[in-house]
């Protein structure tokens, strides 16, 4: 009986070890004809594996929290348009600084 308690507490252990958070954080703005200005309300998705989502605040600030790594796509909806990255995403926390940008075909999403 002491010998299964423990395997239990050994996979439950493991099993926490394995789900462990990443955070992708940073600021979305919006280039313009004049200075950069914050995405108030722009929603940022963050797919790794799963696809999470945030709200950026007046700031321009947003925080995704998500279990994947690695190559993960960030999507950056900001009016009736949107625009997609991919970022990597290692260590507990990631810093992805968005700026959209003008483009011929609407927006374009780029690292600032």
């Amino acid at each position: 009986m002491k010998l299964r308690s423990a395997l239990v507490a050994v996979a439950i252990l493991l099993g926490a070890g394995s789900a462990t958070a990443q955070e992708v954080y940073g600021r979305v703005w919006v280039a313009g004809s004049g200075a950069a200005k914050p995405a108030d309300g722009a929603k940022v998705t963050v797919t790794c594996g799963a696809a999470k989502d945030a709200t950026a605040d007046q700031n321009g600030s947003y925080s995704v929290n998500t279990s994947g790594t690695g190559k993960c796509a960030v999507q950056v909806t900001y009016g009736k348009t949107s625009s997609r990255i991919l970022i990597h995403v290692s260590g507990a926390r990631t810093r992805a600084n968005l700026e959209l940008r003008p483009s011929s075909s609407g927006w374009s999403l780029a690292r600032k």
